[in-house]
């Protein structure tokens, strides 16, 4: 069993529930399965994961396909240890030459170049009790480590693989993590200051409801700074995406990444963001959960959280945009007062999430802190 952090197995029966309403799949119900999480290869910069529910094999093809992978294909021998080592020993992959016995092709189309066949194998065999279709999908050995078998259709586990990962896979990953707000800790925009960097899902110990979104945009884009005008989300704080970094959309256009805003108290001012991953399913991180119990990154049904009081609309990231722009040397002293009175002017020192702020410097903001819940 891979040694990362697992989905919590709530997040599993939801996302089953909602495939299983598209009639794309069947899931057994007499057992409960635990697949692994999205496990990183730094080598292809590939994603992959260990789908423990037995299913034939073009069932598990169909499943990754929906959740915008598909079956692990491979292409050299590291990575054939790679997805080794994460199926546990055995798994589909994604290889078959129904088309055209002995010709085996990868469900990507790409080529044909690697191999690593146990002794003997293929062999189009017959198992007992299969009368047909033959030995025609890949799969590991379990008595060769490592090495492939061509199998006839049966359930079996199976990995799934992405060759990039979206925001909505990102959020995805986040689910069962904490909810945290710690004002000043970048940890809760998932950047590791250390390293100047943002974080792989595993080291994510806790994010705001913006810094969900914060981290899973500029994560999955690549950002390499913190605040960067060419991040695809350049604002901290709900209200910020809300006015200055997001579009108005219609239900009708909602597309995995899309943003659900809410004014909790009526006033116009922008207190939560959660993220819609697709299938129907929204992920939102809160200080609180439906038992009042402290919160985590939960995943709810669409139609369930957009009937939360102070919901606002949908929208959808856009370009960054900023109202003043002070350059160095400018001629102009700025004082900015807030909604709550606190001032800042060309005398004001203090600490803000950028570094050391001596009156207003190029590049240096000013923005009001939400606790995206209350």
């Amino acid at each position: 069993m891979n040694s990362k952090s697992m989905y919590p197995r709530i997040s599993l029966i939801l996302v089953a529930t909602v495939i299983l309403g598209t009639g794309s799949v069947t899931f057994p119900r007499s057992e409960c399965y635990q697949d692994t999480s999205k496990t990183y290869n730094p080598e292809n910069g590939h994603w992959y994961q260990r789908i423990d529910t037995p299913m034939r094999w073009h069932a598990a093809r169909d499943y990754c396909t929906a959740l915008g992978g598909h079956l692990a294909t491979i292409g050299t021998a590291s990575e054939n240890d790679f997805v080794y080592n994460l199926a546990s020993g055995g798994g589909w992959l994604g290889a078959t030459d129904e088309a055209q016995e002995g010709v085996w092709q990868w469900v990507t189309g790409e080529a044909w170049s690697y191999t690593n066949w146990a002794p003997h194998e293929p062999n189009n065999g017959v198992w007992p009790g299969h009368d047909g279709p033959y030995e025609h999908y890949l799969n590991f050995k379990p008595e060769h480590p490592g090495q492939w078998n061509d199998v006839p259709d049966h359930e079996s586990p199976f990995i799934c693989e992405w060759e990039s990962s979206t925001p909505a896979d990102l959020a995805r990953l986040a689910v069962g993590k904490q909810y945290n707000l710690a004002i000043g800790d970048l940890t809760t925009k998932g950047w590791d200051n250390t390293n100047h960097r943002f974080m792989n899902p595993e080291e994510i110990t806790g994010l705001d409801c913006s810094g969900l979104v914060y981290w899973a945009y500029n994560k999955a884009y690549g950002a390499t700074r913190y605040q960067d005008r060419n991040n695809p989300v350049f604002f901290e704080g709900a209200d910020g995406q809300y006015r200055n970094n997001t579009a108005a959309i219609s239900e009708d256009e909602l597309r995995p990444g899309d943003l659900l805003f809410f004014d909790w108290n009526g006033d116009g001012y922008i207190q939560h963001v959660a993220m819609y991953v697709g299938d129907n399913l929204v992920v939102s991180a809160q200080s609180r959960n439906a038992e009042n119990c402290p919160g985590t990154i939960a995943i709810f049904n669409l139609g369930f959280i957009k009937a939360w009081r102070g919901f606002v609309g949908f929208r959808r990231i856009a370009s960054p945009t900023t109202e003043l722009q002070i350059q160095a040397h400018s001629p102009v002293n700025l004082v900015v007062t807030d909604p709550n009175g606190n001032t800042i002017n060309h005398e004001t020192h203090g600490s803000l999430k950028s570094g050391l702020v001596s009156g207003i410097e190029v590049n240096s903001r000013y923005e009001r802190e939400t606790n995206c819940d209350e």
